[in-house]
């Protein structure tokens, strides 16, 4: 068996009749395998180009707010911006992460409750990282360091809520929705 065998049986596309891999002819015309790569190439190519663009534009924003704003407001929005981050990767690793795996066994017949388990997990998580940054937030007022930076955490400890409530829909249907819903 040759590889290009191997990659028929793996793919049930290319082979209608299920008897790929018992001889050594492919069972479909090479057109056929090249419009099959073209489409992978192209999707390739556009998910590089859709990640440049976003990366392209994540640097150059950060570019033009270094040149545009004070030291002390550009270290406020990046260090702001960093604790927002770690939250959203913490928030990632208890809702995404685990909703991979179990919403097509675990919480395959009750979508509703699973929905409301995610809501519940948002709310907990949300309200403990709304309160750990406004008591940064409230510190670093009292303490008077930096100039920017009390208002940088509280802007993340008000926004981060709604910015992850907003991934929330994404998490819950992006990944898994032919095994959620079908």
């Amino acid at each position: 068996m040759s590889s290009s065998n191997t990659e028929e049986l793996l793919d049930p596309e290319l082979c209608s009749d299920g008897l790929a891999g018992l001889d050594d002819e492919p069972c479909k015309p090479d057109a056929e395998r090249s419009g099959k790569f073209a489409r992978w190439v192209t999707k390739g190519g556009l998910a590089i180009v859709d990640q440049g663009l976003i990366s392209g534009s994540n640097f150059l924003i950060g570019i033009l707010l270094a040149r545009w704003l004070m030291p002390e407001a550009y270290g406020a929005f990046a260090l702001a911006f960093s604790v927002f981050l770690l939250l959203s990767y913490v928030y990632q690793s208890f809702l995404a992460e685990p909703q991979a795996v179990f919403s097509g066994s675990a919480y395959s017949g009750s979508l509703r409750g699973y929905l409301k388990t995610l809501l519940g997990i948002h709310l907990i998580l949300t309200f403990f990282g709304v309160v750990l940054l406004g008591g940064a937030a409230a510190i670093a007022a009292v303490l008077g360091k930096g100039s920017g930076l009390p208002g940088a955490l509280a802007g993340v400890a008000i926004a981060s809520p709604c910015i992850l409530f907003f991934w929330l829909p994404s998490i819950g249907f992006g990944k898994n929705r032919r095994t959620m819903l079908g």
